[in-house]
């Protein structure tokens, strides 16, 4: 859980914050703060998880050597040095996405744009154009906020 108090620059902490404070916002109103707090905490370690059990950059390169996808080696490596509450940021997103499809009658549906918004960056940070970022962390906390999406369709309210 400590990566998600660390940031690299007061970019990458302003970028984390201001996707929390909207999307943890509207699920703090909904669902109250334990469960904010809950999925935060949750999905933060899903994403560090998936981050540290990925193969290491070593593992990797002989799959994707001499392929279009050998920058995988690099991009899509495990690592425990990972800081940076994007796995939390990713698994709100995932829970409000997923939500509203398996209950028609959850009161919050996301504008496609911010959809994909969050999924190209997703998938920008994948390529080399970014540089050194957690793709896991990303990846396990949005898997991890579909996980609590899903899940809600059977709790009663």
């Amino acid at each position: 859980v400590t990566p998600m108090f660390l940031h690299g620059d007061e970019f990458h902490l302003l970028f984390n914050m201001v996707w929390i404070y909207f999307l943890g916002s509207v699920i703090e109103k909904l669902h109250g703060s334990a469960f904010l707090a809950i999925v935060l905490v949750v999905t933060q370690i899903g994403g560090m998880l998936l981050q540290v059990l990925l193969p290491s950059t070593a593992e990797l390169q002989p799959i994707f050597q001499g392929t279009p996808l050998d920058f995988l080696a690099e991009t899509m490596s495990g690592s425990p040095f990972a800081i940076g509450a994007s796995g939390a940021v990713y698994g709100l997103f995932g829970f409000l996405w997923i939500r509203p499809k398996v209950d028609i009658g959850y009161p919050i549906h996301l504008v496609k744009t911010n959809v994909v918004l969050m999924l190209g960056w997703l998938v920008l940070c994948i390529t080399p154009l970014i540089g050194d970022v957690a793709n896991g962390a990303h990846i396990g906390g949005l898997l991890a906020g579909v996980g609590f999406g899903f899940a809600g369709k059977f709790k009663t309210r």
